[in-house]
């Protein structure tokens, strides 16, 4: 496939992930951008504010992560500390505003705003630190969090 198709493909699948409503016909009234989208299952990666909640321990977080969105469906975390996320919940549908919300296998409740490209993410990940906690062995955490406390969800 050409670069400028993969492009535009792209594109579309962006604009569709993010809620945009678009459906402007192509030359000669194809299939609309979103059709495409959704046939194509191509892969796009998003800045998103993920915030999470530990009913069990009240221990809630917020932060910006890089996640992957395929046809409108939410199917990848990727934590700051590389941890990955795609074992633990089911994907769920993004809506129109480009929000979503799930419970992993764990019980732990997630909402999820999509909040631009991945390369958005460098400008809020700034205001995020390390982790002040300990772990079991005495190490600094390594996580990193912008809860007021200092600490990750974990401390």
């Amino acid at each position: 496939m050409p670069t400028k198709q993969l492009l535009i493909l792209f594109l579309a699948l962006v604009l569709s992930s993010c809620g945009s409503t678009s459906e402007k016909k192509s030359n000669g009234g194809e299939a609309t951008q979103t059709e495409e989208v959704k046939l194509s299952g191509a892969i796009a990666r998003h800045c998103a504010l993920v915030q999470y909640q530990n009913p069990s321990s009240g221990r809630e977080s917020e932060y910006h992560l890089v996640v992957e969105v395929q046809e409108n469906h939410l199917i990848k975390l990727e934590f700051i500390d590389g941890h990955l996320d795609t074992d633990h919940f089911t994907p769920p549908t993004i809506d129109a505003n480009g929000k979503c919300s799930f419970v992993n296998d764990k019980g732990y409740n997630y909402e999820v705003q999509l909040l631009g490209p991945e390369g958005d993410c460098g400008k809020y990940m700034s205001e995020e630190k390390q982790c002040s906690g300990r772990t079991k062995s005495g190490d600094r955490c390594k996580r990193m969090t912008t809860d007021p406390s200092g600490k990750c969800w974990q401390h």
